[in-house]
């Protein structure tokens, strides 16, 4: 997780904490299924999810579960379409 060598200028942590890097970031999908599951109130290590355990997912799901909690602290309601193809995940009250 470590900063690429070529670019030290980056930073390593931001408002919302340690900044992931490296090959094994969540792909598209995998981002798409960590925004459903935090709406749907999991937290990170839920048996429930799907999702591997590795530190940068961990870190990622911090961040994205951050700025999702900050937006509704701003009034911003997060609203995740019933159409999404994840009959799976258990909902825990409206998303």
């Amino acid at each position: 997780m470590a900063k690429p060598k070529n670019r030290p200028d980056l930073p390593t942590r931001d408002r919302w904490g340690t900044i992931p890097y490296g090959d094994d970031m969540p792909d598209s999908e995998q981002l798409n299924r960590m925004m459903v599951e935090i709406a749907a109130g999991y937290k990170y290590g839920d048996p429930r999810s799907r999702l591997p355990k590795r530190r940068t997912f961990e870190l990622t799901w911090r961040r994205i579960a951050a700025q999702m909690a900050q937006m509704e602290e701003n009034g911003i309601d997060i609203e995740i379409p019933a159409e999404v193809p994840m009959p799976e995940i258990e909902r825990e009250g409206p998303i």
